[in-house]
């Protein structure tokens, strides 16, 4: 893998497919997962993820950066997730789409990423 190719994912995983990341996390390691949330306009009822990662059982946080102390925050609100509960957040910023086949569809590339650049982290 080039810098640039390496550039190219960190910023795809920092920025929108952190939630496939924390998805393939979780489901390979059963890592507690939380979110960022923000809102739009500061309204409850619009509200979205701004960023996502899994916690290992030390403590770590993990996203697309690997373990650390502290992942970058967007934002203060931050929650733990039941896989469940991730997936219909996902859904609230996303009406009309089947969220796990999106997810299905991008899992090969997400698994490949951590097989590549986190598992050797670990």
């Amino acid at each position: 893998m080039n810098k640039k190719e390496l550039e190219d994912i960190l910023e795809k995983y920092s920025y929108g497919y952190c939630i496939w990341l924390t998805l393939a996390l979780h489901d390979r390691y059963g890592w507690d997962i939380y979110a960022q949330i923000d809102f739009i306009g500061n309204k409850q009822r619009n509200k979205y993820i701004s960023h996502s990662f899994v916690t290992m059982p030390n403590g770590y946080e993990v996203d697309i950066y690997g373990p650390q102390e502290k992942v970058d925050r967007f934002t203060d609100n931050i929650v733990k997730l039941t896989r469940k509960q991730f997936l219909n957040l996902i859904s609230e910023s996303n009406p009309n789409s089947d969220i796990e086949f999106k997810y299905q569809r991008v899992k090969e590339e997400v698994d490949s990423v951590i097989d590549v650049l986190l598992e050797p982290m670990f």
